[in-house]
């Protein structure tokens, strides 16, 4: 299949993909602000269930208690309850599909193969870059070789020197000696 016509494709998943971000976003707000709410509807119920508590509790006295009066108002608490979150809940599961099939949209497009003709031109560029590499390894061997010959060449050039001019000082400090034997060798370092 040309490039041509994967790219329009490509372009539409990551479009997608970054509005299933954005609705995530979009979502996890949603989701804090319904947490609030649901927690302060809680508090209020709570406030309320004792209010209710303490109501029938006076005006009842020493009646009978109104049970199915209380198991009503439970079931309705409860159905209200239900009511505001299933739709949250239904919203999440529809966003954990959307990213799972994005996801694994995401997974096919990055195992699909190379173009046979990038595949060749990126091969082609790796083959010019091992020959490069080789050619250079080779010159610096060559280099490295130089460096060693010359380097022994001025070490026994310098080493022959310094035997020389031992040997000169030597021989200067002898006739020194013959010609001024009141001179001391101590008076002078020499090595």
């Amino acid at each position: 299949m040309p490039v041509s016509r994967l790219e329009p494709r490509v372009a539409k998943v990551e479009t997608e993909l970054e509005a299933v971000v954005g609705n995530l976003g979009l979502l996890s707000s949603d989701v804090r602000s319904l947490a609030a709410s649901v927690r302060q509807q809680g508090d209020n119920f709570d406030l309320q269930m004792r209010q209710l508590h303490v109501a029938v509790t006076s005006a009842a006295g020493p009646r009978k208690m109104q049970w199915e009066a209380i198991i009503a108002a439970v079931a309705l608490i409860m159905a209200i309850g239900a009511s505001a979150l299933s739709p949250l809940y239904l919203r999440m599961a529809d966003v954990q599909t959307d990213l799972k099939e994005e996801q694994l949209a995401r997974t096919a497009h990055e195992q699909l193969k190379l173009h046979p003709v990038g595949e060749t031109r990126i091969n082609a560029m790796e083959q010019i870059l091992k020959e490069g590499r080789d050619r250079n390894s080779e010159a610096i061997r060559e280099l490295d070789a130089k460096l060693q010959k010359e380097y022994s060449l001025i070490n026994d050039t310098l080493k022959e020197r310094l035997v020389s001019q031992a040997a000169l000082i030597k021989e200067l400090d002898d006739r020194l000696q013959k010609e001024f034997p009141s001179f001391s060798r101590y008076t002078y370092s020499h090595s």
